[in-house]
């Protein structure tokens, strides 16, 4: 069982330490992804299209180092 408590420390971890990217797609195409995950998370699949993606393009490395500090737009 989740305490009110539980509950804000798991959420307050998650706004820490995570950021939220919001995907936008036609319903008719998220139906046919659905239905290609078979019950596989989206979110891992998703994460794991755009590491292979950079991996392609960068040489076989994943994400890039940054040469400064990431500009983030809180929406």
């Amino acid at each position: 069982m989740n305490t009110k408590a539980k509950i804000r420390a798991v959420e307050k971890y998650n706004a820490k330490t995570y950021d939220r990217i919001y995907v936008r797609m036609k319903k008719a195409d998220a139906e046919i992804l659905k239905a290609f995950l078979n019950g596989r998370s989206l979110n891992g699949f998703i994460n794991d299209a755009i590491q292979e993606k950079l991996e392609r393009e960068n040489g076989g490395q994943g994400l890039p180092e940054l040469e400064h500090e990431p500009f983030i737009d809180n929406c």
